[in-house]
């Protein structure tokens, strides 16, 4: 973890992602290749849980740092839906871009607001946040204490156990300002001790880790014709699948239960 106040590391944060959400023109761009991945691995498992409630019920959604906004409007699909994020800048973003989605500007790790009720949730979901959350586990504790009893955490992550085991090496660090990588355990641990329970996790990833740029012993392996011909052979596929089976996928997903 980083010697930062959390002071220092709250500006530190809100800055970058002041400048890196608040851009208007990347409400504009396509999802990524691996957004839409991680898109519908939260589908499939946010409509099962949808399918247990009865049909006419409200059912609430948090998005536990919503960044620009966009999965919080595809989360619509399942219910009502509001997003919070650190960056002021972000939510007044999201906010133009999709004005039918309640956003708030607040520290989810943060125990000193109560912009949000209590035990109001159905579901809490994060994407790609908490590995930027210097208090790990005041913000799934936050989550826990928003969710009903019985409400379910849904959370993807990169993995920690990802670069000791994926032979190309790239590296962990790809230009946020925080990277806090939890291991299936580690991340396990905190659950727990937030008052929730695992009830399921896999690992997972996207196509494009496999074209990254290579380093140190195996940077022959990046060659774009040896990529090409892994590729086209099936190579590629066999090693990512055999990743995610064995835990070692680019990203984890959890679901847990608020006990």
């Amino acid at each position: 973890m980083t010697k930062l106040s959390k002071e220092d590391y709250l500006e530190k944060s809100k800055k970058y992602y002041d400048k890196r959400f608040g851009d208007r023109e990347l409400q504009t761009k396509k999802l990524t290749e691996e957004e839409v991945i991680r898109l519908a691995r939260l589908q499939n498992i946010i409509a099962k849980f949808r399918s247990e409630k009865p049909e006419n019920s409200i059912f609430r959604i948090l998005d536990f740092g919503c960044g620009r906004g966009w999965l919080s409007n595809a989360m619509q699909a399942f219910g009502d839906v509001t997003g919070v994020d650190l960056s002021p800048e972000a939510i007044i973003s999201a906010k133009e871009t999709y004005p039918q989605v309640t956003f708030l500007s607040l520290d989810a790790s943060s125990k000193e607001h109560d912009l949000i009720a209590e035990s109001e949730f159905d579901l809490v979901f994060s994407s790609e946040v908490i590995e930027h959350v210097s208090e790990q586990l005041s913000y799934l504790q936050n989550a826990a204490k928003y969710l009903k009893p019985g409400g379910r955490l849904v959370l993807t992550t990169p993995n920690g156990d990802w670069k000791k085991h994926y032979f190309f090496g790239e590296r962990e660090n790809w230009g946020q300002p925080f990277e806090f990588w939890l291991k299936p355990a580690e991340l396990e641990t905190l659950l727990q001790n937030a008052g929730m329970k695992n009830i399921h996790l896999e690992t997972f990833n996207s196509n494009w880790i496999f074209d990254m740029p290579s380093f140190g012993k195996l940077r022959m392996l990046g060659h774009p014709l040896l990529r090409r011909l892994m590729s086209v052979s099936g190579i590629k596929k066999i090693y990512l699948n055999y990743l995610e089976k064995n835990g070692y996928g680019l990203y984890i997903l959890v679901t847990a239960i608020k006990k």
